[in-house]
């Protein structure tokens, strides 16, 4: 993997588009540039100590959002066949998606 400084980031055009496709689709993976992929889950690492993750995965520690019964939604990356998406979902989902 490359150095933070050596990733892709997106612009913050680009970044609102990503978000908003990820947040119209919760509890399912969305296909992310991949240009971007590695730069966006390096930045949620380090955001806040995540409560999932791995070389090619993260899921923030604090909740976007909560469900009906008052479990915490949160917003996660992860690379899975050379392919990188973005979710928000519960711990439990996000660690079947990975």
């Amino acid at each position: 993997f490359n150095t933070f400084l050596d990733m892709k980031k997106p612009t913050n055009e680009q970044w609102k588009l990503i978000m908003d496709s990820i947040k119209a689709k919760e509890n399912q993976a969305v296909e992310i540039p991949n240009e971007f992929g590695e730069y966006m889950c390096d930045y949620f690492i380090n955001v806040l100590p995540p409560i999932v993750w791995g070389r090619t995965y993260v899921l923030c520690s604090e909740p976007y959002s909560h469900d009906e019964n008052g479990r915490g939604i949160y917003i996660g990356f992860f690379l899975k066949k050379k392919q990188w998406y973005g979710t928000i979902a519960s711990k439990i989902n996000f660690l079947e998606m990975i």
